[in-house]
């Protein structure tokens, strides 16, 4: 998923579902453990490893634990004037996502997400009212959402770029472990913000061409990461929205992706 420059085969071990087995896609496992009491699937690298997993083994690459904010390493940035250029002539998407809240973590917080499109320039912007929980990191997460969502050409590669390093971790990392743990952290909860999570990885695993999540210093003269900025932070004096179920979405987008894939099987 959240991915870098190439795609990896995943497998998925369903050992407690409507029906355990071995699947190769994210979407085909979610299906067989979603309404399912105690539901039990984990990604693995090989189909063997998934395997001894439904069999009720423990395979030794197992990941032990899920990690936790401040446990891995410090983000790199990539982006530089060059490396956009070079993007560009290759043909890629790319913009840049970004949340503002103002007085985040009290009542009366009000959040806003902005997407500023890079390539092409004409894609649309974004600069909205964040509907549901008014927090920082769902604002962060929501911008991620919305240019998935307003995507103008998915058979092309999307580079994400955000100085939110949550959102960027969440998608590149955490979300690989917290899948192999059933979704539940090193202490045994859901993750916070796990619904949304959950459909923006989907969302950027199920696309057709490859999305990269890449973070960027915050306030260092790019840009476009201003503009994404100036635009979160016109989103969270805009009106309050109603909330949005992304259970739901995530539901309703992977019924749509399953009848596209079946329409284009029956095309051939």
């Amino acid at each position: 998923m959240a991915k870098g420059d190439s795609k990896k085969q995943k497998f998925y071990g369903v050992r407690t579902g409507h029906k355990p087995g071995v699947y190769t896609t994210y979407e085909d496992a979610l299906e067989q453990v979603k309404g399912c009491k105690g539901a039990k699937h984990k990604s693995f690298s090989s189909r063997k490893e998934a395997q001894a997993f439904v069999n009720g083994s423990s395979p030794s690459s197992q990941a032990a634990s899920s990690p936790r904010p401040g446990q891995s390493a410090p983000l790199k940035q990539v982006w530089s004037p060059e490396y956009e250029s070079q993007l560009i002539e290759e043909g890629a998407l790319i913009c840049f996502a970004d949340g503002s809240c103002a007085g985040n973590g009290q009542h009366a917080a009000r959040a806003g997400s902005g997407v500023c499109w890079v390539n092409p320039k004409d894609a649309l912007n974004v600069s909205e009212r964040l509907p549901g929980k008014q927090t920082n990191q769902c604002a962060e997460l929501y911008a991620m959402l919305r240019a998935l969502e307003v995507d103008p050409d998915p058979e092309r590669p999307l580079y994400i770029f955000s100085d939110s390093t949550y959102s960027i971790k969440c998608m590149n990392e955490w979300a690989k472990n917290w899948i192999r743990k059933d979704w539940k952290t090193s202490t045994g909860q859901e993750p916070e913000n796990a619904d949304l999570i959950k459909l923006v990885y989907a969302m950027a695993d199920l696309r057709p061409a490859k999305v990269v999540f890449s973070w960027v210093k915050a306030h260092d003269a790019v840009g476009s990461n201003e503009a994404a900025d100036q635009m979160a932070v016109r989103g969270n004096g805009l009106e309050a929205v109603p909330a949005r179920n992304f259970v739901e979405d995530l539901d309703t987008f992977l019924r749509e992706h399953r009848e596209r894939k079946r329409a284009a099987q029956l095309a051939r």
